[in-house]
């Protein structure tokens, strides 16, 4: 991380049992995100809140991440913009921003919750998520809750109802296991704009041995940046943080190279969106442009400049064009509309990963669940789609002819 944020990742670094390097960076933007909510925006508009998902598997250290924003926050003095752990409902979404309209949520198993959502008779939930999306591109605008009725209830109950948030300033940072999420999403979740809203990250590092854990402190210029920045106000005159009277933001300007960084961006982007058009997951580089420039003023700011430079815009692109190609890969190799698709897209990772070993079918069932619990007849379905719609080759390895034949699975050879 460039400037002063390097210390969170120091922090989360050395009171880690399980060090998580890419988490390490994603809870110091997370951390700067919120200390700059409301009070910080670019000539453009743009706010610091982001969205951030971490995955990694079970035993592998993502938790560390509320740990390590909850203590800082607590250290610099600004334990109000903890959030809560989730919420239940739009009304919750609402009713949190209304008390705390800058904060941060950590949930932790996000990839349960987004299926609970989808589940029947959990449109609760589901509303949840509607107001987290929406949110988010309130930032310079209002938040407004859903109509109810209102002539049977006491007037105190009506007005709050009526309460409107004013230039929320919502953090969020979900975690959850590979298959979870997986499992929790579809194709309708990368249309609707719910994913593309994320900076997401997948650790590779798995479960690995426990280091001894040692105790930290903020250092001091880390706790002067966070509170000299969540108590920054344009003028002479603090209009305070309520829900309905924003402060007046301190405007922080793109420079000229780093907008024609932006727009050399833009243009790939652009080329990247035609490119994937058709596949479903073209929608996932809608907002690249828009994180990138919100990360472009945590980072300008991590690196105490007045003005948006181009190593800030650099390093702010690199980041989000990094791990949103790296999430359209795992979303095309992983993401499935049903269980046949689901167990083709496993059993096709298998025989890649096999090379030029390749695999038997009776090695595909040991090493893929839902290939092993199917029928013969569904198995064969698997293997011939796989083979006219993803090239898949069947060979005989036993080719000395003697003895029963062996045929075993291969990945299409890379021209």
């Amino acid at each position: 991380m460039p400037g002063v944020l390097q210390d969170v990742v120091n922090y989360y670094t050395v009171s880690a049992i399980k060090p998580q390097p890419q988490f390490a960076v994603q809870c110091a933007i997370a951390f700067g995100s919120v200390a700059m909510g409301r009070r910080w925006v670019t000539d453009q508009r743009n706010f610091s809140s982001l969205y951030f998902l971490n995955i990694g598997e079970t035993g592998s250290g993502k938790e560390h991440t509320k740990t390590v924003i909850e203590e800082l926050l607590e250290q610099s003095g600004l334990d109000e913009l903890i959030g809560p752990a989730g919420y239940t409902s739009s009304a919750g979404v609402l009713s949190t921003l209304t008390k705390k309209p800058t904060h941060v949520s950590v949930i932790d198993e996000l990839g349960r919750q987004l299926k609970a959502a989808s589940a029947k008779g959990m449109q609760h939930k589901a509303d949840a998520i509607t107001a987290i999306m929406e949110c988010f591109g309130r930032q310079d605008g209002t938040l407004r809750q859903q109509g109810y009725a209102t002539n049977t209830m006491k007037s105190a109950d009506a007005e709050k109802l009526e309460k409107v948030v004013k230039r929320p300033s919502l953090t969020l940072v979900g975690m959850s296991t590979p298959s979870e999420f997986m499992q929790a999403i579809g194709g309708g979740d990368v249309a609707s704009g719910l994913l593309n809203r994320f900076i997401i990250v997948k650790s590779e590092i798995g479960v690995q041995m426990s280091q001894k854990k040692r105790r930290s402190t903020i250092s001091d210029r880390l706790a002067t940046w966070a509170k000299d920045h969540a108590n920054a106000n344009e003028g002479d005159l603090d209009t305070g943080n309520s829900h309905d009277m924003p402060p007046h933001p301190l405007e922080v300007a793109f420079t000229q190279e780093a907008e024609d960084l932006l727009r050399e961006y833009e243009q790939r982007l652009v080329n990247a969106i035609k490119k994937e058009t058709g596949t479903g997951l073209e929608a996932m580089y809608n907002r690249s442009r828009e994180i990138a420039m919100r990360l472009s003023l945590i980072i300008a700011r991590s690196m105490g400049q007045d003005e948006i430079g181009s190593d800030a815009m650099q390093w702010s692109i690199d980041y989000v064009d990094h791990y949103a190609i790296q999430t359209i890969e795992m979303f095309r190799s992983n993401m499935s509309e049903g269980p046949f698709e689901a167990a083709c897209k496993a059993v096709y990772a298998r025989i890649e990963k096999a090379g030029l070993t390749g695999l038997t079918e009776r090695e595909l069932a040991r090493s893929v669940s839902a290939f092993a619990n199917m029928d013969r007849r569904r198995r064969a379905d698997i293997l011939d789609a796989l083979q006219t719609d993803r090239g898949i080759e069947c060979r005989n390895q036993n080719e000395s002819g003697k003895g029963r034949p062996k045929f075993a699975y291969f990945s299409p050879p890379i021209n």
